[in-house]
Formats: C-alpha cells, structure tokens, sequence
C-alpha cells in the first residue's frame, strides 16, 4: 500500500456524508411538510425508513465483504448512497423521496461498517490511535 494516509481520507470523506445526511434531514422536515402539503407525522417517514433500511443492511455487510470484498463493497456502497441521494433530490412527491431514502441508507449501511472493517485491516494496532 503506497499511501494510507490518503486511504484514510478517501474511507473518511464517504463515512462523513453518510452520517451527515443522517441527521441533516431532521432540520428540513418543516420545509418537505410544507413542500408536499403533508402532515409531520407523514413527513417523519423520511427519517424512519431511511434508519429501518440502515439498521436492516448493516449487518448483512459482513457477508458482502466475504462475497465481493472489501474494496468492491466500499465502491458499491457509495455509489449506492450516491444513486438515492441524486434520487432524492429530484422526488417531487413524499412517497418518492422516502423510497429514495431507503436506496440511500442500503448504501449507508454498509458503507460505516465496511469503511472500519477496511480501517482494521489496514493500520495495525499500534498505530490506530494516532
């Protein structure tokens, strides 16, 4: 391996949007009320499919990573994320915009877990902390 640090960086910038656009929805859940003339308690299914979905995938990722491996997983999971979160920004209804999130958080789920899988593997114990 030529240079960890950038690896580093690369599994972090991925790991960093997904936990991000987890909770940055929660801010604009009185806006896609008003924009889909819903009420909030319609609006909420945006936050509870995305973290169902999440939970759900997450601990399939282990069997993934045996299947196709690490590197192909980490690929596949982001370009998954990237797919639902173009999805979302184009849902013009809320029906839409919740099954996009759900494309988005099978990506996410087994992006957090694959991105610390691969952070094990490659820096050995005595240089994890730094």
């Amino acid at each position: 391996m030529r240079s960890k640090g950038g690896i580093l960086v690369t599994l972090m910038l991925g790991t960093i949007m997904a936990s991000l656009d987890s909770s940055i929805v929660n801010i604009s859940l009185p806006i896609m009320q008003e924009q889909f003339g819903s009420r909030m308690d319609e609006v909420q299914w945006v936050v509870t499919a995305y973290m169902m979905a999440f939970s759900v995938f997450m601990p399939l990722t282990n069997w993934l990573k045996n299947r196709i491996g690490f590197f192909n997983l980490y690929v596949a999971s982001l370009s998954i994320f990237t797919v639902g979160s173009l999805l979302c920004s184009l849902s013009d209804s809320l029906e839409g915009l919740v099954a996009s999130r759900v494309v988005q958080a099978i990506g996410g789920g087994a992006l957090q877990p694959t991105v610390l899988a691969m952070l094990t593997y490659i820096f050995p114990p005595e240089i994890r902390g730094r």
